[in-house]
């Protein structure tokens, strides 16, 4: 493959030659006095689409909801992805929230879709018209959070959390940081007051 710079007059380009490896992209050429038909797109200037995003939430989150919502829904709307919100419960917390349902065959999911921070969430979808599905889960927080961005191929993870000290996060673990390093795709992380 070869590159160079190329200058003309005050605008100045990199300019490529496709090589044998490269593929060559063939683009209709508009049609105008000035324009010239354009044969070729470098590879580098391929645009990676998303089509999934996963939005992992608990009840600790309740005072970053509109962060998460507005975070999400900045990538969600312009690309068109779908939304897979997801809550995963220790197995404790959904015997406990089966009693309160009054439901002992309820699943995960169906407890995670009457969670607080799951259905402010879902408002803030709906009015910014986002596609979204709700999950829910039980066992590790961070191996559900992975295995789900897995199975659905997400092209990102948005996970929330509280600032923590480097020592804090050791001695204590972190579900963020271990989705982080663990995730099949780019991870982004939520504060609470961040736009």
């Amino acid at each position: 493959m070869k590159v160079s710079a190329v200058s003309s007059g005050s605008d100045s380009f990199a300019s490529h030659s496709p090589g044998p490896r490269d593929p060559v992209v063939d683009i209709p050429s508009v049609a105008s006095e000035s324009s010239a038909s354009v044969k070729h797109v470098p590879p580098v200037l391929t645009c990676m689409t998303l089509s999934t995003l996963v939005v992992a939430v608990g009840p600790g989150d309740a005072d970053r909801i509109e962060s998460h919502a507005n975070a999400v829904t900045e990538i969600a709307v312009p690309t068109g992805a779908r939304v897979v919100l997801l809550h995963v419960f220790a197995e404790d917390d959904l015997t406990s929230i089966r009693e309160q349902l009054d439901d002992p065959e309820a699943t995960a999911t169906a407890a995670a879709r009457r969670q607080k921070t799951v259905r402010e969430l879902t408002a803030a979808f709906d009015d910014a018209n986002v596609e979204y599905d709700v999950r829910g889960s039980v066992g590790s927080k961070s191996d559900a959070i992975v295995d789900v961005a897995k199975g659905t191929d997400a092209g990102r993870v948005f996970v929330a959390g509280r600032d923590r000290s480097p020592a804090g996060k050791a001695v204590f673990g972190s579900t963020a940081q271990s989705v982080m390093l663990s995730a099949p795709c780019p991870v982004t992380f939520v504060r609470a007051g961040t736009r």
